[in-house]
Protein backbone atom coordinates (compact mmCIF):
# COMPACT_ATOMS: atom_id res chain seq x y z
CA UNK A 1 0.00 0.00 0.00
CA UNK A 2 1.37 3.39 -1.00
CA UNK A 3 2.21 5.60 1.95
CA UNK A 4 1.15 9.10 0.91
CA UNK A 5 2.39 11.87 3.20
CA UNK A 6 1.67 15.55 3.58
CA UNK A 7 3.77 17.93 5.68
CA UNK A 8 2.49 20.61 7.99
CA UNK A 9 4.59 23.50 9.35
CA UNK A 10 4.26 24.69 12.90
CA UNK A 11 6.30 27.04 15.10
CA UNK A 12 8.07 25.86 18.24
CA UNK A 13 9.66 28.84 20.01
CA UNK A 14 11.85 30.55 17.39
CA UNK A 15 12.09 27.44 15.20
CA UNK A 16 9.83 26.34 12.33
CA UNK A 17 9.25 22.58 12.39
CA UNK A 18 7.35 20.16 10.19
CA UNK A 19 5.36 16.97 10.87
CA UNK A 20 4.24 14.23 8.50
CA UNK A 21 0.61 13.10 8.40
CA UNK A 22 -0.10 9.62 6.96
CA UNK A 23 -3.22 10.05 4.81
CA UNK A 24 -3.79 6.38 4.04
CA UNK A 25 -3.95 5.22 7.66
CA UNK A 26 -6.30 8.06 8.62
CA UNK A 27 -8.57 7.22 5.73
CA UNK A 28 -8.76 3.56 6.77
CA UNK A 29 -9.60 4.51 10.33
CA UNK A 30 -12.43 6.77 9.19
CA UNK A 31 -13.73 4.12 6.81
CA UNK A 32 -13.82 1.53 9.59
CA UNK A 33 -15.55 3.95 11.94
CA UNK A 34 -18.12 4.75 9.27
CA UNK A 35 -18.71 1.08 8.53
CA UNK A 36 -19.35 0.28 12.24
CA UNK A 37 -21.85 3.10 12.60
CA UNK A 38 -23.62 2.10 9.40
CA UNK A 39 -23.96 -1.50 10.51
CA UNK A 40 -25.28 -0.50 13.93
CA UNK A 41 -27.96 1.81 12.57
CA UNK A 42 -29.15 -0.26 9.62
CA UNK A 43 -28.80 -3.86 10.83
CA UNK A 44 -26.33 -4.85 8.11
CA UNK A 45 -22.77 -6.10 8.29
CA UNK A 46 -19.84 -4.47 6.48
CA UNK A 47 -16.33 -5.87 6.11
CA UNK A 48 -13.15 -4.24 4.83
CA UNK A 49 -11.24 -5.70 1.89
CA UNK A 50 -7.59 -4.75 1.43
CA UNK A 51 -5.56 -5.08 -1.78
CA UNK A 52 -2.12 -3.81 -2.78
CA UNK A 53 -3.26 -0.29 -3.52
CA UNK A 54 -6.25 0.75 -1.45
CA UNK A 55 -8.74 -0.16 1.28
CA UNK A 56 -12.49 0.32 0.90
CA UNK A 57 -15.74 -1.06 2.31
CA UNK A 58 -17.09 -4.21 0.67
CA UNK A 59 -20.71 -4.26 -0.56
CA UNK A 60 -23.15 -4.45 2.35
CA UNK A 61 -24.91 -7.77 3.06
CA UNK A 62 -28.20 -7.79 4.97
CA UNK A 63 -28.46 -9.87 8.12
CA UNK A 64 -31.67 -11.86 8.52
CA UNK A 65 -33.25 -10.83 11.84
CA UNK A 66 -36.39 -12.14 13.53
CA UNK A 67 -38.12 -11.35 16.79
CA UNK A 68 -39.23 -14.04 19.21
CA UNK A 69 -42.90 -13.76 18.17
CA UNK A 70 -42.45 -13.48 14.39
CA UNK A 71 -43.53 -16.13 11.88
CA UNK A 72 -41.74 -16.39 8.53
CA UNK A 73 -43.22 -15.37 5.19
CA UNK A 74 -44.78 -18.56 3.87
CA UNK A 75 -44.30 -18.60 0.10
CA UNK A 76 -44.83 -22.34 -0.32
CA UNK A 77 -48.46 -22.59 0.76
CA UNK A 78 -51.35 -21.98 -1.63
CA UNK A 79 -52.97 -19.78 0.98
CA UNK A 80 -56.60 -19.22 1.94
CA UNK A 81 -56.41 -15.63 3.26
CA UNK A 82 -59.79 -15.87 5.00
CA UNK A 83 -58.81 -18.86 7.15
CA UNK A 84 -58.87 -18.23 10.91
CA UNK A 85 -58.95 -21.34 13.13
CA UNK A 86 -57.77 -22.21 16.60
CA UNK A 87 -57.98 -24.73 19.42
CA UNK A 88 -57.15 -24.71 23.12
CA UNK A 89 -55.50 -28.06 23.82
CA UNK A 90 -55.06 -27.55 27.55
CA UNK A 91 -55.52 -24.96 30.26
CA UNK A 92 -54.94 -25.02 34.00
CA UNK A 93 -54.50 -22.66 36.92
CA UNK A 94 -51.42 -23.49 38.99
CA UNK A 95 -49.47 -21.76 41.75
CA UNK A 96 -45.87 -20.54 41.86
CA UNK A 97 -43.44 -20.84 44.77
CA UNK A 98 -45.12 -17.87 46.50
CA UNK A 99 -48.64 -19.27 46.18
CA UNK A 100 -49.55 -16.85 43.37
CA UNK A 101 -52.07 -18.20 40.84
CA UNK A 102 -50.84 -18.66 37.26
CA UNK A 103 -53.08 -19.33 34.24
CA UNK A 104 -51.31 -21.66 31.79
CA UNK A 105 -52.58 -22.60 28.34
CA UNK A 106 -51.41 -24.35 25.21
CA UNK A 107 -52.98 -24.73 21.80
CA UNK A 108 -52.77 -23.36 18.26
CA UNK A 109 -54.03 -20.54 16.04
CA UNK A 110 -53.71 -20.75 12.24
CA UNK A 111 -54.45 -17.57 10.29
CA UNK A 112 -54.48 -16.90 6.54
CA UNK A 113 -53.40 -13.29 7.13
CA UNK A 114 -50.15 -14.33 8.85
CA UNK A 115 -47.91 -13.34 5.93
CA UNK A 116 -48.93 -9.72 6.43
CA UNK A 117 -49.58 -9.95 10.16
CA UNK A 118 -46.46 -11.81 11.22
CA UNK A 119 -46.26 -10.97 14.94
CA UNK A 120 -48.03 -13.21 17.40
CA UNK A 121 -49.60 -12.16 20.68
CA UNK A 122 -51.76 -13.71 23.41
CA UNK A 123 -54.16 -11.54 25.40
CA UNK A 124 -55.96 -12.52 28.61
CA UNK A 125 -59.31 -10.73 28.88
CA UNK A 126 -61.62 -10.44 31.90
CA UNK A 127 -65.15 -10.86 30.54
CA UNK A 128 -66.69 -10.05 33.91
CA UNK A 129 -64.80 -6.77 34.46
CA UNK A 130 -64.74 -6.07 30.70
CA UNK A 131 -61.06 -5.28 30.50
CA UNK A 132 -57.71 -6.69 29.43
CA UNK A 133 -55.72 -8.38 32.18
CA UNK A 134 -52.42 -8.75 30.36
CA UNK A 135 -50.80 -9.52 27.02
CA UNK A 136 -47.58 -11.12 25.92
CA UNK A 137 -45.61 -11.98 22.82
CA UNK A 138 -45.99 -15.56 21.67
CA UNK A 139 -43.09 -17.64 20.42
CA UNK A 140 -44.37 -19.83 17.54
CA UNK A 141 -44.42 -23.57 18.28
CA UNK A 142 -43.97 -26.16 15.55
CA UNK A 143 -47.28 -27.97 14.85
CA UNK A 144 -46.97 -30.33 11.85
CA UNK A 145 -50.31 -31.89 12.87
CA UNK A 146 -52.08 -28.57 12.32
CA UNK A 147 -50.31 -28.09 8.99
CA UNK A 148 -51.55 -31.52 7.89
CA UNK A 149 -55.12 -30.55 8.79
CA UNK A 150 -54.92 -27.01 7.36
CA UNK A 151 -52.51 -27.31 4.40
CA UNK A 152 -53.93 -24.20 2.70
CA UNK A 153 -53.38 -21.83 5.64
CA UNK A 154 -50.10 -19.91 5.59
CA UNK A 155 -47.80 -20.66 8.55
CA UNK A 156 -50.10 -23.34 9.98
CA UNK A 157 -46.87 -25.27 10.64
CA UNK A 158 -45.88 -22.61 13.21
CA UNK A 159 -49.33 -22.08 14.75
CA UNK A 160 -48.70 -23.55 18.21
CA UNK A 161 -48.34 -21.62 21.47
CA UNK A 162 -47.60 -22.07 25.17
CA UNK A 163 -48.44 -19.14 27.46
CA UNK A 164 -48.73 -18.34 31.15
CA UNK A 165 -50.26 -15.31 32.88
CA UNK A 166 -50.13 -14.18 36.50
CA UNK A 167 -53.72 -13.81 37.69
CA UNK A 168 -54.79 -10.82 39.81
CA UNK A 169 -56.01 -11.53 43.33
CA UNK A 170 -59.56 -10.31 42.57
CA UNK A 171 -60.16 -12.68 39.63
CA UNK A 172 -61.93 -15.48 41.56
CA UNK A 173 -65.37 -16.20 40.16
CA UNK A 174 -64.73 -14.20 36.99
CA UNK A 175 -65.09 -15.34 33.40
CA UNK A 176 -61.87 -14.95 31.40
CA UNK A 177 -61.01 -15.49 27.73
CA UNK A 178 -57.71 -16.16 26.02
CA UNK A 179 -57.34 -14.28 22.74
CA UNK A 180 -54.78 -15.37 20.13
CA UNK A 181 -53.66 -12.59 17.76
CA UNK A 182 -51.63 -12.06 14.61
CA UNK A 183 -50.61 -8.42 14.11
CA UNK A 184 -48.40 -6.27 11.87
CA UNK A 185 -47.24 -4.38 14.99
CA UNK A 186 -44.12 -6.02 16.42
CA UNK A 187 -43.98 -3.80 19.53
CA UNK A 188 -47.48 -3.72 21.03
CA UNK A 189 -49.64 -6.09 19.00
CA UNK A 190 -51.96 -3.37 17.77
CA UNK A 191 -52.20 -2.10 14.16
CA UNK A 192 -53.70 -4.47 11.62
CA UNK A 193 -54.70 -7.66 13.42
CA UNK A 194 -56.63 -10.93 13.28
CA UNK A 195 -57.94 -12.37 16.58
CA UNK A 196 -59.27 -15.74 17.65
CA UNK A 197 -61.28 -15.83 20.89
CA UNK A 198 -61.25 -19.14 22.74
CA UNK A 199 -64.22 -20.25 24.86
CA UNK A 200 -64.57 -18.48 28.23
CA UNK A 201 -63.12 -20.08 31.36
CA UNK A 202 -64.64 -19.55 34.82
CA UNK A 203 -62.12 -19.15 37.63
CA UNK A 204 -63.34 -21.29 40.54
CA UNK A 205 -64.31 -19.35 43.67
CA UNK A 206 -65.37 -22.24 45.93
CA UNK A 207 -63.53 -23.49 49.01
CA UNK A 208 -63.30 -27.25 48.34
CA UNK A 209 -61.96 -30.11 50.46
CA UNK A 210 -62.49 -33.74 51.33
CA UNK A 211 -61.38 -36.04 54.14
CA UNK A 212 -60.64 -39.24 52.23
CA UNK A 213 -59.64 -41.28 55.27
CA UNK A 214 -59.87 -40.90 59.03
CA UNK A 215 -58.63 -43.76 61.16
CA UNK A 216 -57.40 -44.54 64.61
CA UNK A 217 -54.23 -46.53 64.00
CA UNK A 218 -53.96 -47.42 67.65
CA UNK A 219 -55.14 -45.98 70.91
CA UNK A 220 -54.80 -42.17 70.87
CA UNK A 221 -53.22 -42.12 67.36
CA UNK A 222 -55.23 -40.39 64.63
CA UNK A 223 -54.40 -40.75 60.91
CA UNK A 224 -55.95 -38.30 58.42
CA UNK A 225 -55.70 -38.24 54.62
CA UNK A 226 -57.46 -35.91 52.19
CA UNK A 227 -57.16 -32.67 50.22
CA UNK A 228 -58.05 -28.99 50.41
CA UNK A 229 -58.09 -26.80 47.28
CA UNK A 230 -59.23 -23.19 46.97
CA UNK A 231 -58.38 -20.06 44.97
CA UNK A 232 -59.21 -18.18 48.15
CA UNK A 233 -55.84 -19.46 49.32
CA UNK A 234 -53.94 -17.62 46.58
CA UNK A 235 -50.79 -16.13 48.11
CA UNK A 236 -51.03 -18.43 51.15
CA UNK A 237 -48.35 -21.07 50.76
CA UNK A 238 -48.47 -22.70 54.23
CA UNK A 239 -50.92 -25.58 54.74
CA UNK A 240 -51.80 -26.77 58.25
CA UNK A 241 -54.08 -29.44 59.69
CA UNK A 242 -55.45 -28.45 63.11
CA UNK A 243 -57.31 -30.64 65.62
CA UNK A 244 -59.90 -29.02 67.92
CA UNK A 245 -61.64 -30.54 70.91
CA UNK A 246 -65.39 -30.08 70.37
CA UNK A 247 -66.17 -30.09 74.07
CA UNK A 248 -63.80 -27.34 75.14
CA UNK A 249 -63.52 -25.76 71.67
CA UNK A 250 -59.79 -25.59 72.15
CA UNK A 251 -56.97 -26.53 69.85
CA UNK A 252 -55.34 -29.85 70.65
CA UNK A 253 -52.59 -30.02 68.03
CA UNK A 254 -51.53 -28.77 64.63
CA UNK A 255 -49.19 -29.98 61.95
CA UNK A 256 -47.57 -28.30 58.93
CA UNK A 257 -48.46 -30.30 55.84
CA UNK A 258 -45.89 -31.64 53.43
CA UNK A 259 -47.78 -31.18 50.13
CA UNK A 260 -48.91 -34.34 48.37
CA UNK A 261 -49.58 -34.23 44.65
CA UNK A 262 -53.21 -34.87 43.73
CA UNK A 263 -53.52 -34.98 39.94
CA UNK A 264 -57.07 -36.31 40.34
CA UNK A 265 -58.10 -33.11 42.13
CA UNK A 266 -56.32 -30.94 39.56
CA UNK A 267 -58.09 -32.75 36.74
CA UNK A 268 -61.47 -32.31 38.39
CA UNK A 269 -60.89 -28.65 39.26
CA UNK A 270 -58.49 -27.28 36.60
CA UNK A 271 -59.10 -23.63 37.51
CA UNK A 272 -58.09 -23.96 41.19
CA UNK A 273 -54.48 -22.89 41.53
CA UNK A 274 -53.38 -25.11 44.42
CA UNK A 275 -55.39 -28.20 43.41
CA UNK A 276 -52.38 -30.18 42.20
CA UNK A 277 -50.58 -29.84 45.56
CA UNK A 278 -53.68 -29.93 47.76
CA UNK A 279 -53.19 -33.35 49.30
CA UNK A 280 -52.29 -34.12 52.90
CA UNK A 281 -51.48 -37.24 54.92
CA UNK A 282 -50.88 -36.58 58.63
CA UNK A 283 -50.80 -38.51 61.90
CA UNK A 284 -51.49 -37.09 65.36
CA UNK A 285 -50.78 -38.70 68.72
CA UNK A 286 -53.45 -37.48 71.11
CA UNK A 287 -53.22 -37.38 74.88
CA UNK A 288 -55.47 -39.90 76.71
CA UNK A 289 -57.98 -37.25 77.72
CA UNK A 290 -58.83 -36.61 74.03
CA UNK A 291 -58.53 -40.13 72.67
CA UNK A 292 -62.19 -40.97 73.33
CA UNK A 293 -63.69 -37.51 72.76
CA UNK A 294 -65.13 -35.78 69.71
CA UNK A 295 -62.71 -33.69 67.70
CA UNK A 296 -62.95 -31.34 64.71
CA UNK A 297 -60.44 -31.39 61.87
CA UNK A 298 -59.59 -28.05 60.27
CA UNK A 299 -57.55 -27.64 57.11
CA UNK A 300 -55.97 -24.19 56.87
CA UNK A 301 -54.05 -22.28 54.20
CA UNK A 302 -52.24 -19.22 55.51
CA UNK A 303 -49.41 -16.81 54.76
CA UNK A 304 -48.13 -17.23 58.32
CA UNK A 305 -45.28 -19.78 58.68
CA UNK A 306 -46.59 -20.94 62.08
CA UNK A 307 -50.17 -21.34 60.86
CA UNK A 308 -51.85 -18.32 62.44
CA UNK A 309 -52.46 -14.86 60.99
CA UNK A 310 -55.62 -12.95 60.19
CA UNK A 311 -55.61 -13.93 56.51
CA UNK A 312 -56.44 -17.63 56.47
CA UNK A 313 -58.59 -19.97 54.38
CA UNK A 314 -60.10 -22.65 56.60
CA UNK A 315 -62.20 -25.70 55.83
Amino acid sequence: MEDKRRYKLYKHGKLWCCTAVTIASLTIGMAALHADAYADNNQITTSLVTDSSTSRPAPAQAVATTTENEVPVDQATVNNPSANNGWLDHYQVTTDENGQNIFRASGWHACGQSNGERYRYAILYDNTAKGEISRQRVAPVDRPDVQATYPKTANSRFSGFNVSFVLPSNINGHSISLVARYSNDAINGEGQQTDFWFAPVIIDNTNRANLDQIASVQSAVLHLRGWHASNQASGKKYHYIIIYDQTSNQEIARQLVTPIQRPDVAQTFPTIGNAAGSGFDVTFKLTPQYSQGAVTVVSRWTNDPVGNGTDTTDF
